[in-house]
């Protein structure tokens, strides 16, 4: 084999030579912590230097500016007209020395005007005029002109156009007012009852039995009287077995706050309570009706199914009290709904209806007399 081509032999060239063995990282590690602390030095210059603040400032303010490239007109800037002395010696201009070897002429004397002395004069006072009235006729208005008839009335003509009837109004504002239910049980997830759902045959029922006791002199509503009712709630929102769970005070009074639970519940306007039995299938509802003389207190009590569900439809059913009382305006449900407060209590939900006394005997006398039936006069 030929020596040259031997790479193994290298003649000592490498005998003296030491390889470094020291490890790399502490090197990184060095100049890693020295970057972090190069860079607390600029943020500090930043944050104590004003300008240095300012400029990084104006940085900033630039940074999400967006560049457009599209054609302009180029500013034109003139060169000034500039004179150059450099190769040229000063010297004062002819005669300028002169001046001084020259005698100033003497200042030319102006006549002086003597001191105004300023004369008292007092101003004769002159009566002011007193001014006169004069009538200005005023216009007659067009309306009038064209429907007078001679006799100082005014007669229908085509200036006296009729106003509106009050009565649209209203029955805009119950259309507005009815979308908003609408709206907000779509929102809350409520259902209202259809057309026609509500029957009125089991209150008018319930008013005719009332009428019947107050014709036979068994109708006190200034006797306090309680009465509590539980059940259970089906998929639409009926009353399942009611029971009366307690009572006392007036008879008459208890047995017509029964009949009244049962009237709501054959109407169907408990539809409303189907949310909760869809929250809660099968839960426990108590009706308390309660009079102490100064007011009625009415409870309606149920369980959802956990404290989050009960504030929710709690919310949900104060939003269709709200939109119901405005869709009812002018009624006596617009007293009942807007009297009626929803809350929250841990897992229970509790609609709670607080009248005077006084209120609640004018609707239940009002309700007595529609349905009266009115006397037919004989001829």
């Amino acid at each position: 084999m030929n020596p040259m081509l031997n790479f193994a032999e290298t003649g000592g060239l490498f005998d003296h030579f030491e390889v470094n063995r020291e490890p790399f990282w502490p090197r990184i590690v060095w100049l890693v912590a020295g970057s972090g602390a190069w860079h607390l030095v600029i943020l500090a210059l930043i944050m104590m230097i004003p300008p240095v603040r300012d400029a990084f400032s104006i940085t900033a303010m630039f940074r999400d500016v967006s560049f457009v490239d599209r054609p302009y007109t180029r500013t034109e800037i003139e060169d000034a007209d500039i004179l150059d002395y450099s190769t040229e010696k000063f010297h004062y201009p002819e005669g300028y020395w002169a001046m001084d070897q020259q005698g100033m002429p003497p200042l030319p004397q102006f006549p002086v005007t003597p001191a105004y002395t300023p004369t008292s004069v007092s101003p004769a006072l002159n009566p002011s005029p007193t001014p006169s009235v004069t009538p200005t006729p005023t216009p007659t208005p067009p309306v009038l002109i064209a429907g007078n008839n001679g006799d100082g009335k005014a007669s229908a003509g085509k200036g006296a156009e009729p106003k509106p009837s009050p009565t649209a109004t209203p029955d805009k504002s119950v259309e507005l007012a009815q979308k908003e239910l609408e709206a907000a049980s779509k929102k809350t997830g409520i259902e209202i009852p259809e057309e026609g759902d509500i029957n009125k045959a089991p209150f008018k029922a319930l008013a005719m039995y009332a009428t019947d006791l107050r014709d036979h002199n068994k109708l006190d509503f200034n006797k306090p009287f309680e009465i509590s009712i539980e059940t259970t709630l089906d998929k639409d929102g009926k009353l399942v077995k009611p029971t009366v769970t307690r009572k006392s005070g007036d008879e008459t009074l208890v047995d017509l706050g029964k009949e009244l639970v049962g009237a709501m519940n054959d109407s169907g306007v408990l539809f409303y309570l189907k949310k909760i039995n869809e929250d809660k299938p099968g839960t426990k509802v108590t009706f308390t009706i309660k009079q102490d003389g100064n007011e009625v207190v009415a409870t309606v009590e149920s369980e959802a199914s956990s404290a989050d569900s009960a504030n929710k439809l709690s919310r949900g059913f104060g939003l269709m009290l709200l939109a119901g009382a405005a869709s009812r305006k002018g009624h006596d449900e617009e007293i009942l709904l807007k009297s009626t407060r929803v809350s929250a209590d841990s897992n229970k939900i509790v609609f709670k209806l607080t009248m005077a006394h006084q209120d609640v005997v004018e609707i239940v006398q009002k309700g007595m007399a529609i349905s009266s039936p009115t006397p037919t006069p004989s001829n």
